[in-house]
C-alpha cells in the first residue's frame, strides 16, 4: 500500500492513544502490517420491496443500511525496534475485545483522510499452528 493506513486507539474524548502505522510509507514501523482489508468500502443495504412502495403515487422509502463486517489480515511482527512479543500486544491493545478503534485511510495525496469506527466482534484466528517465536512473525485472520 503506498499510502498511509493506520489503526489508532482512542480515549472517551478523542485523543489518540495509540497509533499503529499498517500501511504505506512508515508501513510495520511498529511491526504491526494490514495485509488485506475486505467489506471496508461500501456498507450493504436493502432495498424496500413492499408491494405498497411499488404502487402509482406512493413514495419508496430509503434503503435500510446493514451491518457492515469488516475483515483485516493482519501480519505481527519483530523489527530493529520492537521484538516479536511486543509488537503482537501493541496489535491486541489496539484491538481490545469490545472496545472501538479506528481504521484510518488517508488519500495518496495526504489532504483527506477516511475513518471508520470499528469493533472486533470475534475472536481472530492465527494463520499457522508452529510457534512464533521461532521466526518472530505471526498472521492473524
Amino acid at each position: 500500500m503506498s499510502r498511509v493506513v493506520q489503526l489508532i486507539k482512542r480515549d472517551s474524548a478523542g485523543n489518540n492513544l495509540l497509533v499503529l502505522d499498517v500501511g504505506g510509507p512508515n508501513e510495520g514501523a511498529q511491526g504491526v502490517k494490514v495485509t488485506k482489508m475486505e467489506g471496508i468500502w461500501h456498507s450493504p443495504r436493502t432495498s424496500t420491496s413492499e408491494m405498497t412502495a411499488l404502487m402509482p403515487g406512493s413514495q419508496p422509502g430509503l434503503d435500510r443500511v446493514n451491518e457492515r463486517s469488516v475483515k483485516l489480515t493482519i501480519i505481527t511482527e519483530a523489527t530493529d525496534d520492537y521484538p516479536w512479543e511486543v509488537s503482537d500486544d501493541l496489535c491486541w491493545q489496539v484491538l481490545a475485545p469490545r472496545e472501538f478503534f479506528v481504521l484510518r485511510m488517508e488519500s495518496r495525496d495526504g489532504l483527506e483522510a477516511r475513518e471508520l469506527n470499528l469493533r472486533r466482534v470475534v475472536e481472530p484466528e492465527p494463520g499457522r499452528t508452529d510457534d512464533p517465536g521461532e521466526d518472530q512473525k505471526m498472521k492473524w485472520v
